[in-house]
Formats: structure tokens, C-alpha cells, sequence
């Protein structure tokens, strides 16, 4: 049966990423000899939305290539399974496996509820008194790119 060079690879990718851009590369190869060493490559699971496509470079070896928009808010993950099918009779596989994560671009900045805030404390007030609550969102979906952080830069 072929045999994967390397069964299992990942890659990241932003969700900006343009469309016909290489992800990886898998290679495989067959001991049989002539016609029956002959490899075809298919994608068979994972390619979600048809996200990907295969562009053979060889006999043996082929790219894994973007082929639509990615949006890490719809789709963050894809788990592709690529398998290679020698010529022979019976025909004899074997699957290799890559996994894509999508990340987002962090398209919006944190947007706070007011403008400003006003907080009046007096010299007597305790230490570790709630004395004001600032609110801010992201229209950035999800991931890290969506959290909010604060922090007190003067004062």
C-alpha cells in the first residue's frame, strides 16, 4: 500500500488569508513496481465547505491549497483527511491527516459604554472599595481578538 512521508502535519492560518495559498504539502510512495506504484491523491473528509483542494506537483507529492475566504468566526478548525490510492489490484490506501486552525484577524478596537468616566474618592476611603465599573465590548466574534483587557496606565 502507499505510505505517507509524514501521516499527520498542522497548520495555521489567519482568516485573512487569500484564496490559492498553499497550506502543506503531503508526499507518499508505493514499493510496488510500474502501473501498480502509480499514487492518486484525494481529500475525503474534513474539507469543510470545500475549504481546500489538492494541486499535484508530482507523481508522488501534492499541495494542500486554499480555494475559498476563510472566517475563523464560522470555522475555526479543520481536521483533513487526504488519501492516497496506488494503481493496484486490489487497490490498496492509506490517510494521512492535517489539521488547519483558522485564526482571526483582529478587525475592531474596544469600544467603551461612555466616554468618560468621572470618579470623585475622598482621602478616608478604604483600600479595596469598588469605586468605579468601566464597560467596554469588541465586535471581534470570538477568540482572543474579541477580549477585552484594562488596565490603569496613570494614577
Amino acid at each position: 500500500p502507499p505510505q505517507f512521508v509524514v501521516p499527520f502535519q498542522y497548520a495555521t492560518l489567519p482568516d485573512d488569508t487569500a484564496r490559492g495559498t498553499t497550506v502543506g504539502n503531503v508526499s507518499a510512495y508505493d514499493l510496488d513496481k510500474g502501473n501498480n506504484s502509480r499514487i492518486s491523491f484525494q481529500l475525503t473528509a474534513g474539507n469543510i465547505g470545500n475549504a481546500f483542494t489538492l494541486s499535484q506537483l508530482t507523481s508522488d507529492s501534492v499541495d494542500i491549497v486554499l480555494d475559498s475566504v476563510l472566517n475563523a468566526d464560522v470555522q475555526s478548525r479543520y481536521t483533513l483527511q487526504i488519501t492516497a490510492t496506488d494503481s493496484g489490484n486490489p487497490r490498496l490506501m492509506a490517510t494521512a491527516t492535517m489539521i488547519v486552525i483558522v485564526g482571526g484577524v483582529n478587525l475592531y478596537a474596544p469600544v467603551f459604554t461612555q466616554s468618560v468616566y468621572t470618579v470623585n474618592i475622598t482621602e478616608t476611603t478604604d483600600p479595596g472599595v469598588l469605586i468605579a465599573a468601566v464597560n467596554a465590548t469588541d465586535a471581534d466574534m470570538t477568540g482572543p481578538d474579541s477580549e477585552v483587557e484594562y488596565r490603569i496606565l496613570l494614577g
